[in-house]
Parts: C-alpha cells; structure tokens; sequence
C-alpha cells in the first residue's frame, strides 16, 4: 500500500538521530522531516538540540516559524528603499495625475531625507 502524499503546507513524520564522537560518547541529536512548501515542492528541514527532544522541539519551533520560499523579489530580507524604488517605478508609470506623482515624490523626499529635528 502506497504512502499518502504529504499535502503542501504539511509535513512528514520527524526523525532524530545521534550524532557520537570518537569514543562513542553522545554530542548532539538531528531531527529531520520533509516538508511539502505551498509551491509543491518537496523540502528537507532539519534543526539539532543537546538530546532527542530537544533537537525535536527545535524542529517544530522552526518549522512553525518558516516562511515557504518565493520567486518574488521583495523577501522578509527586502531593505525599505529598494521597495521604495519599486513604488516610485509603479507610480511613474500609473495613470495619475502629474500632480499626485509630484506630491507623493515631495512626501518620500521628506520622509527619506528630514531628520527629526528639522521636521520641527
């Protein structure tokens, strides 16, 4: 009987394994699953801990926390004056009026350049 397919979003069940030294002696624990991400594609995730349920519990809090990966080009990573420039490109190009341009460019000036002082 075939496995179930892992739907997008979910992920498969959770494996730790030990990781020794030379004598033997137990130094970290690996917990890996794979995870189907929202675009489909099949993903391995791991995290590692001090002992099995923590290297467990790292996995779970990094799962919870990830973000699925996208072809876009504005990222959680995007720095504030790249999507400004973005924005500015689609305003030049929107259909407003040559007045509204103008002004929404006034306001990023003065946003992006004023100190807090100066704007007193």
């Amino acid at each position: 009987m075939p496995r179930e397919r892992i739907k997008p979003g979910r992920h498969g069940k959770i494996t730790a394994t030990v990781v020794r030294d030379a004598a033997g002696k137990p130094i970290r624990h690996i917990a890996k699953t794979r995870l189907r991400d929202l675009d489909g594609a099949l993903r391995q995730v791991e995290a590692v801990g001090q002992s099995k349920p923590k290297a467990i519990a790292a996995l779970e809090e990094k799962l919870a926390r990830r973000v699925a990966p996208s072809k876009s080009e504005i990222t959680a990573d995007t720095l504030v004056h790249r999507l400004v420039e973005r924005w500015q490109i689609k305003v030049e190009r929107s259909k407003l009026s040559a007045n509204t341009k103008r002004r929404y460019g006034e306001i990023l000036d003065w946003t992006f350049t004023s100190s807090p002082e100066s704007a007193s």
